[in-house]
């Protein structure tokens, strides 16, 4: 309520909310969301070759920020900033390797602390596990990036690889939740949760 003035300018003007966090949940997976030229929401299931590891941060309380309080500061951004976003999206969406799009993420992530909408906790926790061998590229998500990690990963990493990352994300007081393969065997998306 009342967070639409906070919104920062775009070319793109909505009445009411696009529900598009609910559509990409109900679809799963990655799912392209536009707004056509009569106004309608549009919205597609995208195919990705790469693997995300999810990992959730709800347990840490000195990182939740409180849902829409961070977005009285979407005014001050760079006008030209929803532009920015709106090209790394496009081109991790049209990459056609797993790399490209955690260099993606990785400058998505990077494009959102720029204008300070990152918690400096979750740009720790993102910069630990950037380091970790295998680890193509990471971004929180959530307000302020808090809620949770998803850390695109090679789809060739050894178990031990893997055992580290999942290791070191628990040290830092991360709960794993699932990997999602986004391609799959013979383009089949699958996912793997954990307890």
């Amino acid at each position: 309520r009342g967070y639409r003035a906070h919104s920062a300018p775009s070319t793109v003007t909505f009445a009411r909310p696009s529900g598009a966090d609910l559509i990409a949940q109900a679809c799963g997976g990655t799912t392209e969301f536009w707004i056509d030229p009569e106004g309608k929401p549009q919205f597609r299931a995208v195919k990705l070759p790469v693997r995300l590891e999810i990992f959730s941060a709800a347990q840490k309380p000195e990182r939740k920020v409180r849902t829409h309080d961070h977005l009285g500061s979407l005014g001050k951004w760079d006008p030209t900033f929803s532009e920015r976003c709106g090209a790394i999206v496009g081109r991790a969406l049209g990459a056609g390797s797993a790399r490209a799009i955690g260099l993606e993420l990785n400058q998505y992530e990077a494009a959102l602390a720029a204008e300070g909408l990152v918690h400096p906790e979750a740009l720790k926790d993102a910069r630990a596990l950037r380091g970790m061998r295998g680890v193509l590229g990471v971004k929180g998500c959530g307000a302020l990036l808090s809620d949770a990690v998803i850390v695109a990963v090679d789809s060739v990493q050894t178990l031990d690889e893997l055992s580290n990352l999942r290791t070191l994300a628990r040290e830092r007081g991360l709960d794993w939740v699932a990997v999602l393969d986004l391609a799959g065997e013979n383009g089949e998306a699958g996912a793997c949760f954990g307890k």
